[in-house]
């Protein structure tokens, strides 16, 4: 509990901060969509309420959730897990003998499946090795963006930050909600810088990890 609980989104954090360093564009955009949220909050006193509730509740409409309110954070946390996946392997057993790749794999035999070289595969997507976290949003002419993760247009199968099938993360909502929830409140306040970049995984572990401490520097942003 405590692995999935902190872990995973405690690295997956790490990965998007770098990242969101490294890309200034991408910072702006964020910086703009975390201050007109803050505004929000500020003249909406619901607003705190629905921020804390989306962490307890998987029942809330969808109007309210992250993903719907931070267009933009969730599709860099997509992006994050797209290139950097926390749980970069995982493994199933065959039920049943099958032909994988042209190979004939017998009932009984456990696969690993690895989503970090599934998501950077140039088969399903567009400039794998960039960071673009745009790919996955959806913009309609008078509309604001949208979050969509269909909108890079992968085979189902392709993007897996969280397993498939039966046994696949039971925490994936609070996870993006987490996620995003973190990542704003820090951005809004604080921006991280990196004195070391680019970050590089590390050797084989439960989760994807640096290969060695982050340091970094933080500053105050000026924000009313």
């Amino acid at each position: 509990m405590l692995l999935a609980g902190h872990e995973t989104t405690a690295m997956a954090l790490t990965w998007a901060l770098a990242a969101i360093d490294q890309t200034p564009a991408v910072r702006a955009e964020l910086e703009t969509e975390w201050s007109a949220q803050a505004q929000e909050q500020a003249t909406d006193p619901r607003a705190d309420a629905l921020s804390s509730a989306t962490l307890q509740s998987a029942t809330l409409p969808s109007a309210t959730l992250p993903s719907a309110t931070l267009p933009l954070t969730t599709a860099v946390l997509a992006e994050t897990f797209r290139l950097w996946p926390p749980s970069w392997m995982f493994s199933r057993r065959t039920m049943e003998p099958l032909t994988l790749g042209g190979r004939c794999v017998p009932a009984g035999i456990m696969c690993l499946v690895s989503p970090a070289l599934l998501h950077r595969d140039p088969r399903w997507w567009a400039e794998p090795e960039q960071f673009q976290p745009q790919r996955w949003l959806r913009r309609e002419h008078g509309q604001s963006d949208r979050f969509d993760q269909k909108a890079p247009r992968q085979p189902r199968g392709a993007f897996l930050p969280f397993g498939a099938g039966p046994r696949m993360c039971i925490g994936e909502q609070f996870a993006w909600s987490e996620a995003a929830i973190m990542l704003t409140e820090l951005g809004r306040r604080w921006r991280i810088h990196l004195t070391t970049t680019p970050l590089r995984p590390g050797p084989s572990s439960m989760t994807l990890r640096p290969k060695a401490p982050v340091p970094a520097t933080t500053s105050r942003r000026d924000v009313a």
